[in-house]
């Protein structure tokens, strides 16, 4: 019951972190600055981590487990969310919430058992929520019994709307 907080837009995480298969559970953030593990990946990757029992709400945008904003040349891959659920006003995905600035990859993540809500906004998406530059792809992605929905409207199983983005090899 320790709320996270985590880094806010102008301190972004442009490192790699390694979960090495590890599961961070009850992941908790409902304050103004949550927006997720990481509120933005600029340059960065996160891969092989596990998320389970995650519970992330506020009416802020850019909402996602994983991370709010993943951006310019930044990775994700190989993780997962389980048993969780994510609710903000746009922008909301199971694993990030927008890809903002420049070219990502997500790649092998799955979302499962997990309910993903918009509620001011649209482009809610249970891997990503947007999309928003060419050059980027989801790629052998996975989700499965998992509701998603908006209030508004650009939901979708995979991504809520994609702009010159890629979505191959993924199953909903």
């Amino acid at each position: 019951n320790i709320e996270w907080l985590s880094n806010n837009y102008s301190e972004v995480f442009c490192g790699t972190f390694d979960g090495q298969g590890h599961t961070i559970y009850n992941l908790k953030s409902t304050r103004d600055l949550g927006h997720g593990l990481f509120r933005r990946v600029y340059e960065g990757t996160v891969k092989n981590l596990n998320i389970s029992q995650a519970y992330i709400s506020n009416d802020n945008s850019l909402i996602g487990v994983i991370c709010g904003d993943l951006s310019k040349d930044s990775n994700i891959e190989n993780c997962s969310v389980i048993d969780s659920e994510i609710s903000g006003g746009a922008w909301v995905g199971g694993i990030c919430g927008r890809n903002g600035v420049g070219a990502v990859s997500i790649k092998n993540c799955r979302v499962e058992n997990t309910k993903i809500t918009a509620k001011d906004g649209s482009w809610v998406g249970g891997i990503c929520g947007n999309i928003a530059q060419a050059g980027s792809i989801i790629d052998g992605c996975f989700v499965s019994n998992s509701t998603i929905s908006s209030y508004i409207s650009g939901a979708g199983g995979i991504c809520g709307y994609s702009y010159g983005g890629k979505i191959i090899n993924c199953n909903v």
